[in-house]
């Protein structure tokens, strides 16, 4: 009798050893599932979140523009009309039609030639490029007649030849408007492109927008842009720390340690799932 009991005993340490070392071991696992947690966590909690304001802030400085940004006053189509109505009015004022005309009439009354008794004066070229004074009194041949004197039209200098002969005197004075016009719209347009700039720049200031490659963009949609980009990169950066993170801290170095969304949640892969997991690294 006493023999049996002693044999159940036996049976019964025997395997009781296994389930306390089991149970042993799965206090250990647990202990060190909890501990490889709390440091994720912990190293979660000191990545910090983005600072938006400090964004903002920097933005700002960056753009060389004071915060509260102030809501833009005029739409672009707005500023652009008003644009064209100032360069249109200042143009109007330099450049006036009348002066224009004028200019024009002097050109064409300019080069007209000589009738008979009409004073005229023109040089020689030769000799020594003669000056003469005097009346004209009429063309006979290849010459033209200066009080009484006969001068050939080959020794007379070319530009004054347009005094004796009409389709000479024609053709000077419409290359010569020509030239003038071409001159006046060189001017005309520089004017209005260099103003043009300086007005653009007043208007879009003064509303709040600033000059970028892609043109006139406000302050506020620029700031915006750029803390959106600042959060993007934010995220990206923090995912990646995360993810070295969760490596760092595998269980025994194989299992993934899982982490509730939230108290703190996993940062996405590159397949855009969740990178924690329970299996073992591969």
């Amino acid at each position: 009798m006493k023999r049996s009991a002693a044999n159940i005993f036996l049976t019964l340490f025997m395997i009781a050893i296994p389930l306390v070392v089991l149970g042993a071991a799965t206090l250990y696992v647990i202990g060190s599932y909890d501990g490889q947690k709390a440091l994720i966590l912990k190293e979660f909690r000191e990545l910090g979140e983005f600072d938006a304001v400090q964004a903002e802030k920097t933005a700002a400085e960056k753009l060389g523009v004071s915060l509260p940004i102030v809501p833009a006053s005029e739409k672009p189509e707005e500023i652009n009309k008003e644009i064209e109505k100032k360069l249109a009015e200042l143009v109007r004022e330099q450049f006036q039609t009348r002066q224009y005309s004028d200019k024009i009439l002097e050109i064409t009354k300019r080069f007209i030639p000589v009738k008979k008794g009409d004073k005229v004066e023109f040089l020689l070229n030769r000799p020594n490029n003669s000056s003469i004074k005097g009346t004209f009194e009429g063309t006979e041949g290849v010459f033209v007649i200066v009080d009484e004197k006969k001068y050939r039209v080959s020794d007379i200098m070319d530009e004054f030849r347009y005094l004796f002969d009409a389709d000479i005197a024609d053709k000077i004075s419409r290359d010569k408007v020509y030239e003038f016009e071409k001159d006046y719209k060189e001017k005309k347009k520089k004017f209005a492109d260099g103003n043009k700039i300086k007005i653009e720049n007043e208007l879009y200031t003064k509303s709040g927008y600033l000059k970028t490659d892609d043109g006139w963009t406000h302050a506020e949609t620029l700031i915006k842009s750029a803390v959106d980009a600042g959060k993007k990169s934010f995220s990206a950066e923090k995912d990646q720390k995360k993810r070295q993170i969760y490596e760092k801290h595998r269980l025994f170095g194989i299992f993934a340690v899982s982490i509730d969304k939230e108290m703190g949640g996993s940062p996405k892969g590159k397949d855009g799932k969740n990178t924690e997991s329970a299996e073992p690294s591969k």
